[in-house]
């Protein structure tokens, strides 16, 4: 490793060593052998930006512990064992837990646990010295009756993501909390835990839920209702999903019904009042939902020319916003494993999405509506058939399948709009790569979050 006297002005030199690792990332560590003065530093603040799991923070601590001052992102799992050593490498691990003085993002999860109350106390001391950190603002929680009280105790959070019930144990007055959350993503167990007040919410701008039950819908529901008048809400996302590997009927699961397919959410629309509640300062809207699995993809198609219009109508038709300007309305279809090829052949067999029934002319009519969206700008309707992100066996000719399907449903979203069309001419229905860009650089300006479930489904093409 060389000094040299550099002509250049360090902040100079901190650009070229950020844009190589945004481009090659891999290059960063021959970079920081280059000069300790002017690349060293910079380049393990990137290398080392994000550290996930215990075993790596180990090595890193047992060899350079200076250099845990450069993690601001950090992933750790809470664990079940008990023995001298397990408990020594706890120890190990409080003196790393004292040394990421920069945290910024932290998630929990689960290894050999099923949730907090079965982890060790000194796993419950790292994560308590984790979160005493002032410098935390990313929090997402894996972790099954994680204590509300220790999320709420955290002085600078800005982003909450939990999709476990959490427990309101310990939990005093709500409002001798310092609840800072502007972005908050979760479903209806962990939604019905946090406390629902003007305190807790008064800075929420982001707000995005995994909807799995009827009881989950009608939580959310009452929780958007409650904070309508309060939040300044300007991205809402609402993400509907199936169970994998069940059978195609009402399952009674810890007292309350699981929604395996998607007709059963429909009927649940249908027998309650789903329509959003005035959102005044709401800029971007996503609804969404996915199957996934060859059950629930094959029970699907047969009725996706209902589901897809039939979906946002009792959400969207009784109260105008005003202020939304991008909407997006998305059925996703993951296939996955040994049947994908039989899914492939259900789905190209189905019937055609438009069939000028009354639910595509009620959305039509809806996203035409200029009293009800009069600033919308950018939509998209979309049907989108993908493998999971994680399949090994994908291979060109059926990636080029899936595309052809996708522009085949687009190309029948947009007969099935023809006044919405006429309206938004940059409408993406999957058909043409140029409306979609346009739509994704527009939308851009409100970004919206996506859990687990919908990132690990996502695939680029």
């Amino acid at each position: 490793m060389t000094s040299f006297r550099n002509p250049f002005p360090q902040e100079l030199l901190d650009n070229i060593t950020d844009c190589v690792s945004l481009i090659c990332r891999q290059s960063l560590r021959n970079l920081s052998l280059t000069s300790r003065q002017h690349f060293l530093h910079r380049s393990q603040s990137h290398m080392f930006a994000h550290v996930g799991g215990e075993f790596l923070a180990i090595k890193i601590f047992n060899g350079n512990p200076a250099l845990l001052r450069h993690v601001q992102s950090y992933d750790l799992w809470l664990w079940r064992a008990n023995s001298a050593q397990y408990d020594e490498w706890q120890k190990t691990h409080l003196q790393i837990a004292e040394g990421l003085v920069n945290l910024r993002r932290l998630l929990l999860t689960v290894a050999n646990v099923q949730g907090w109350g079965e982890s060790t106390e000194l796993s419950r001391n790292v994560v308590r010295k984790l979160l005493s950190h002032t410098s935390l603002v990313e929090l997402a929680v894996y972790v099954s009756k994680f204590p509300v009280h220790l999320i709420a105790s955290i002085p600078g959070l800005r982003k909450l993501e939990a999709s476990r019930e959490l427990s309101t144990e310990g939990l005093r007055d709500i409002a001798g909390y310092p609840w800072t959350l502007r972005t908050l993503l979760c479903n209806g167990y962990t939604i019905n835990k946090l406390p629902l007040s003007r305190s807790t919410f008064k800075n929420l701008t982001t707000l995005s839920f995994e909807i799995g039950s009827a009881q989950q819908q009608t939580t959310v529901r009452q929780f958007i209702e409650g904070i309508s008048g309060f939040a300044p809400l300007k991205v809402l996302g609402l993400h509907y999903s199936s169970i994998r590997g069940t059978p195609p009927t009402l399952i009674s699961h810890r007292g309350e019904v699981t929604l395996t397919y998607l007709y059963e959410a429909f009927e649940c629309f249908a027998q309650a009042d789903c329509a959003l509640p005035p959102l005044p300062s709401l800029r971007r809207l996503r609804l969404s939902f996915m199957t996934e699995g060859p059950e629930a993809i094959m029970s699907a198609q047969p009725r996706l020319h209902l589901y897809i219009p039939s979906f946002p109508v009792p959400l969207l038709h009784k109260h105008p916003l005003a202020s939304l300007e991008v909407l997006e309305i998305v059925y996703l279809a993951v296939l996955n494993g040994l049947w994908r090829e039989g899914m492939l052949l259900t789905i190209r067999a189905s019937e055609t999405l438009y069939q000028a029934d009354e639910a595509w002319r009620m959305l039509d009519d809806i996203l035409s509506d200029t009293a009800l969206l009069p600033n919308l700008r950018a939509l998209r309707v979309k049907a989108s058939y993908v493998p999971t992100k994680w399949s090994k066996e994908r291979n060109p000719g059926e990636k080029r399948s899936l595309k052809e399907l996708t522009e085949r449903r687009g190309g029948e979203i947009l007969v099935a709009l023809p006044q919405t069309f006429e309206r938004i001419h940059d409408l993406d229905a999957g058909v043409h790569a140029q409306a979609g860009e346009r739509f994704d650089s527009f939308a851009a300006q409100y970004a919206i979050p996506i859990g687990e479930q919908w990132i690990a489904a996502s695939v680029d093409f």
